[in-house]
């Protein structure tokens, strides 16, 4: 289930069974309106998610240095 947290940031109009949490030592990519950049996207069941959101958890955390990456499915993503 996603955290409070993860449920504020989810695109307006989404819902938590349209989302998911990954985390990773690899940043990943969201889409920027000022770059060509592109999001990542992953595969899972069949469907494909891109990254809107990644945090990056440093010096935050027990776990060594690595990034929450926030996925929303991309049929769904505005």
């Amino acid at each position: 289930p996603l955290s409070g947290r993860q449920l504020k940031i989810l695109p307006e109009g989404n819902t938590a069974d349209d989302a998911l949490s990954l985390y990773t030592k690899t940043k990943l990519n969201t889409s920027s309106q000022f770059s060509k950049e592109q999001a990542d996207e992953i595969d899972v069941n069949g469907l494909t998610y891109k990254c809107f959101d990644v945090a990056e958890w440093d010096t935050y955390s027990l776990i060594p240095d690595h990034y929450e990456c926030m996925f929303i499915r991309k049929d769904q993503a505005s």
